[in-house]
């Protein structure tokens, strides 16, 4: 992904989004969360995998989300040996929007692909992606991907 924060293009297949918000719905009132695996390019993110993982945060579950460190390397082993990477993080907002809250843009990690599963205004799933750096935050396009 690009380092200046310029808005990018997350390919993302329409299967994967709805694994993302089944997942988000079926952990309710919680936080859901995983990783991301795929390839990172200059103008773009392409989502070849989605992990749903275990929330272990031990902080209030319904507004926070942790994943266990062990989780991410058994995945990062795993997307290399398939010709990829751990590109970023999803979770869900259970009861808000799919913006980034303060504590989300406080422990992203620069340039990594957040896919947040939130709520419109009329209660529906939305699906935004964000990525930060330098304390920017930029909210990247979401387009279906037909392999």
């Amino acid at each position: 992904m690009t380092g200046n924060c310029e808005t990018i293009t997350v390919l993302l297949r329409a299967s994967l989004r709805d694994q993302i918000l089944t997942a988000a719905t079926a952990a309710e009132p919680d936080e859901a969360c995983g990783l991301l695996l795929g390839i990172r390019e200059t103008a773009s993110a392409r989502i070849e995998s989605v992990v749903g993982l275990p929330n272990r945060t031990e902080q209030n579950p319904q507004m926070h989300y942790q994943i266990d460190p062990l989780d991410f390397l058994r995945l990062d082993r795993e997307a290399q040996l398939r010709g990829l990477e751990v590109i970023g993080v999803w979770h869900s907002h259970p009861d808000g929007s799919a913006t980034p809250s303060a504590t989300d843009r406080a422990l992203a990690w620069p340039d990594w692909c957040y896919l947040i599963a939130g709520r419109d205004d009329n209660g529906k799933h939305d699906l935004r992606a964000w990525r930060f750096r330098n304390d920017r935050t930029t909210e990247d396009r979401v387009t279906e991907w037909l392999p």
